[in-house]
């Protein structure tokens, strides 16, 4: 999926920190997608499971 294509998500959030996603979460199976800070490029899945956000670095198997 194109950046431009990403952006029209109600589920992307862009570059945003661990901290700003998880005050984002208010709820067991809320999610978002960020865009790594530390690691540009890379993005990763936050998601509140058992009242904790969890982070999932998302790893396109093509290597792209």
């Amino acid at each position: 999926m194109e950046e431009e294509q990403l952006k029209q998500q109600s589920w992307y959030h862009g570059k945003i920190s661990r901290k700003v996603a998880e005050k984002l979460l208010v709820m067991d199976g809320d999610f978002l997608v960020r865009e790594s800070l530390t690691n540009p490029g890379q993005y990763v899945l936050t998601g509140m499971h058992n009242c904790q956000a969890k982070h999932l670095l998302l790893v396109d198997p093509e290597g792209v």
